[in-house]
């Protein structure tokens, strides 16, 4: 929670934002903690879902197979959510989002999804998404550049000013 309430300053001054959380609690508390009491759940913010390997440590599998990737195979044994789904699932995402006008809109979700969430905004494959860490209460900032995403930020801790170009 400290670190989602060192993005107050960050996110406070911006009158022209949207804020889209997951639904679960863990989210919705991180947009509260960041100053978005107002953030409007969306079920498609949710994890991936893991099937079998929820709670699991990945290097199990990586252990028993070096080429295993989330992002290009999907869970081993095929329960939980496809990466074709997940990618469905972002790319809706990022439809809604430009249909919005403010000048940012911050999405509250959970580290798989959001590198899933990433790529489709700058058009990148979802494999390339396992070069993406992600850190708890870090953001990704992409950037309409003309017609297309930009990503001018990635794994970012709020700070006084960040958005000062936009403001």
């Amino acid at each position: 929670m400290r670190q989602a309430e060192r993005w107050r300053p960050t996110l406070d001054p911006l009158r022209d934002l949207v804020a889209l959380t997951s639904p679960l609690s863990r989210a919705v508390d991180t947009a509260s903690a960041a100053g978005r009491v107002d953030a409007r759940r969306d079920d498609r913010l949710l994890e991936w879902d893991l099937g079998s390997l929820e709670g699991q440590e990945a290097e199990r599998f990586r252990a028993a197979d070096p080429s295993w990737n989330l992002f290009a195979d999907g869970v081993p044994d095929g329960s939980g959510e496809s990466p074709s789904g997940v990618s469905a699932r972002a790319r809706s995402v990022v439809e809604t989002v430009e249909t919005l006008d403010p000048t940012v809109v911050l999405l509250v979700s959970h580290g798989q999804f959001l590198r899933a969430l990433a790529m489709e905004f700058v058009g990148l494959p979802l494999t390339a998404a396992r070069a993406f860490s992600l850190g708890p209460a870090r953001a990704g900032l992409v950037t309409r550049r003309g017609s297309r995403w930009s990503m001018t930020g990635w794994n970012v801790v709020g700070a006084p000013g960040f958005f000062d170009e936009l403001t």
